[in-house]
Formats: C-alpha cells, sequence, structure tokens
C-alpha cells in the first residue's frame, strides 16, 4: 500500500489544526509516564497503514519495546495484495478534487465515469453522502445500500463535517478481498460547499479512479508468557497496530495496555499461558487476526478467553466507552475490575450483541472474549495525533483496569 500512503499523506491536515490547540500532557505516575512515551512514539511514526514502511518500521519499534521486558518476540508475516492508487479525483468545469477510492469498492478505469451529481438513493449518476468511519454513523447504512443496489454509477463520500478541515477519515475495507458496488471516492469535508453547489446546479462531474494491486507482505508482533501450569487453556490477548494516519488514540490505548499486561506478567508469572498478539491488518478486513487464526484456529473457542483491547478508549476528544462480554460471568468479572477505577463506560453492550472490532471474530467461533473499543471524535482523521487527541490520565485507568482484570483472569483456576 506505499503508492496509496504518499496519497494519503499528501492530504493530511497541519500539524496545527485550527480549534485544535497543542495540549500538554503531564503525567502524574509511572504508568501514565509509560504510556505517554508510548503514544508519543507511535503516533510520530506516521502513517500505519498495513504493509507500509511505517507499518513495517513499527513492528520493529514494539518488537523492541517487548524484547526490552525480557521477552521474545516473533514477526509471523502475511501477503496481501495491497492497493496502489493511481488516480483518484473528481472533475468538473476546470475544478479538481482528489481523494482516496474505498478500498473495497469498484473502480472507473483511465476514463472515468461522468454523470449529474445528487443525493444518495436518488436518480443522479454519481451519489453523494456525508459519512465518518465510526460503525454506528448514520451516514453508513444508506452508504452500503446503494452499494449493494449498485443505484449509482459512483458515489462520492464527503468526510463528517464535524471533524476537522483538510484531512480525510477513510472508512474501512472490511470487504478487501471481495470489492463490491460502484466506484466510491472519499474527499475531505471543505469541499462540501461546492460539491453543494454542483448539486444544485446540475452540473456533470467526472469521477476517475484508477488503481492496480502489488503483492507485499505485512507482519503481526507476537510473544508468549508461559504458565505455571502448561496443561491449563492459554489466554489471549490481542490488539490491532494499524490503521489510517498516526492513529495516537486510535490505537495507542490498546497498545499500552498490551504493553502493561506484558510487563505485569513479565515479574510475575501466571498460573496459564498468556499469547500476545499485535496485528497488522486492521483496517483491510483483519488480515492479521485472520493469518494468527489460520495458524491457532484451535484457539477460537479452546482459549480460556481472548482480551480484545480495540480502539479510541485513549480519545480526548468525542469519546465513548463501549465493553463487550461474551457471557454474563465475563461481564461481571469486567465491570468489577472498572468499578475498581471509579471508570463507568458509555455503553456496556448487551450479552449475545454481535461484537464490533476483532472481537466479532472470536464470537463468529463462539470463543470466550472481553472487549473493550469506543468512539473518538478524531476516528481514522490525520488530526488523531499525539499529545493533542490523547487523554492520559483517562487512558491509565483503563489500562489499569483490564491489566487487572488479565492477572485474575490468567490465575483462575
Amino acid at each position: 500500500m506505499q503508492g496509496s500512503r504518499r496519497q494519503v499523506i499528501s492530504w493530511a491536515v497541519p500539524l496545527l489544526v485550527p480549534g485544535f490547540g497543542v495540549t500538554t500532557q503531564t503525567p502524574t505516575s509511572d504508568l501514565q509516564t509509560r504510556i505517554a512515551r508510548l503514544i508519543e512514539s507511535y503516533s510520530s511514526q506516521g502513517d500505519h497503514l498495513t504493509g507500509s514502511e511505517v507499518d513495517h518500521a513499527s513492528a520493529r519499534w514494539l518488537a523492541d519495546e517487548i524484547e526490552a521486558l525480557g521477552v521474545r518476540v516473533t514477526l509471523p508475516a502475511f501477503t496481501f495484495s495491497r492497493v496502489v492508487v493511481d488516480q483518484a479525483e473528481l472533475q468538473w468545469n476546470g475544478q479538481r478534487i482528489q481523494g482516496l477510492p474505498l478500498f473495497d469498492g469498484g473502480t472507473t478505469g483511465p476514463a472515468g465515469v461522468t454523470g449529474r451529481i445528487g443525493g444518495i438513493n436518488t436518480d443522479a449518476e454519481i451519489g453523494v453522502v456525508i459519512a465518518s468511519p465510526f460503525p454506528t454513523h448514520p451516514g453508513l447504512a444508506p452508504l452500503r445500500q446503494a452499494r449493494q443496489a449498485a443505484r449509482h454509477r459512483a458515489i462520492i463520500v464527503v468526510t463528517d463535517l464535524s471533524l476537522p478541515p483538510g484531512g480525510i477519515a477513510p472508512i474501512n475495507a472490511d470487504e478487501f478481498h471481495k470489492p463490491f458496488g460502484p466506484p466510491v471516492l472519499q474527499v475531505p469535508n471543505q469541499h462540501w460547499p461546492v460539491l453543494q453547489q454542483a448539486m444544485a446546479t446540475g452540473a456533470r462531474l467526472t469521477m476517475t479512479i484508477a488503481t492496480h494491486r502489488a503483492e507485499t507482505t505485512a507482519v503481526n508482533v507476537q510473544a508468549e508468557i508461559p504458565g505455571r501450569d502448561s496443561a491449563r487453556p492459554p489466554m489471549i490477548v490481542m490488539t490491532p497496530r494499524s490503521g489510517w494516519g498516526p492513529c495516537a488514540a486510535e490505537r495507542g490505548g490498546g497498545l499500552a495496555a498490551f504493553m502493561e499486561i506484558l510487563r505485569r506478567f513479565r515479574a510475575e508469572a501466571p498460573l496459564r499461558r498468556v499469547i500476545f498478539t499485535a496485528n497488522s491488518g486492521h483496517e483491510l478486513g483483519h488480515l492479521g487476526l485472520k493469518r494468527f487464526l489460520s495458524e491457532h484456529g484451535a484457539l477460537v473457542n479452546g482459549a480460556h478467553v481472548w482480551m480484545h483491547l480495540g480502539a479510541n478508549f485513549a480519545a480526548a476528544k468525542g469519546r465513548e466507552v463501549w465493553l463487550q462480554f461474551s457471557s454474563e460471568d465475563w461481564r461481571r468479572r469486567v465491570l468489577a475490575f472498572t468499578q475498581r477505577e471509579n471508570l463507568v463506560a458509555d455503553r456496556d453492550v448487551p450479552v449475545g450483541t454481535p461484537p464490533l472490532g476483532e472481537a466479532k471474530d472470536i464470537a463468529a467461533g463462539k470463543g470466550a472474549y472481553v472487549s473493550i473499543l469506543g468512539a473518538n471524535g478524531l476516528f481514522h482523521h490525520p488530526a488523531d495525533r499525539w499529545p493533542e487527541a490523547v487523554d492520559v490520565a483517562t487512558t491509565a485507568r483503563w489500562v489499569s483496569a483490564f491489566a487487572g482484570l488479565a492477572q485474575e483472569a490468567a490465575n483462575q483456576p
């Protein structure tokens, strides 16, 4: 995805975003200091797209962090066909807007698609919708409906107007291996007024999305802490480590909890074996987790529990924290530790509700899981960077809760 990574960077917001001034993070504990250092390092690396140079360098960085604790690390690789963007733009009346295609949508070829622009699910040849990548955003359902029905020859997605101008908040390619529907171009929200004018005047736009695929590799970062009783089913701790952009708040909390749990088990060996996997491929249909499951499929429902350290609970802006569980017993255990930290989730997802994030792959295999993730006011946006996007103090409390839960679960008879 190296070619597409360069394009996304060319559209990134400036380091100082209007309305998002630099904030000061002042750690007040050793845990907060570790979290701040880790997230700052991760955010500074750049755009964490799967298989990019940054993604590979970030894997090595995380491996070094783990090895510094005295834990052996492996970097199992997987191959995939990255999307290389050759052209992705709108043109009309001498105007041009560059964008980013959906990586699981169609293409136009070099000639492009020309037609009248109009609201999504109307009779316009090119539909337009405002959306953000968070799964509950109201623009996503009509977008998916229009894609499945092929109601338009092409679709434009304008990044939600609540996000800072000057950048795209890309939508994940959940069907990366099975692209479907018409070509879809994602564009920054500062272009919304001119697109509104084009709709009002009945302008005809030409969308061009030309891409090709190139074979490449990405890696997961895996480690293991031996248990005192090797006969017991292991516990799995997993977190995604790739995404669109710096991902400071999106991925930072999960990585911080991942490392804190490792640190605690390195200091005091658990009863049962604990397997850690930090996976690339999150934004491309969970490619890295699928690679892990292809080799360890028996663990889906054979592990004692999967701990999914998901997105956004480190966010300073627009944070919502959701907790997901496979059973009432695991719900009770999670809430016992969050209550100790005086934490209340914004959404305690009812048991039996299909989970979001990587937990859904475990639920599909009927495995036991606990999961933390949530919303972020800068989700997938280039402005999700250190320090503005991160609330270190609150992150530390969530990390402490889940590290305590991990210790209890790994020592459960």
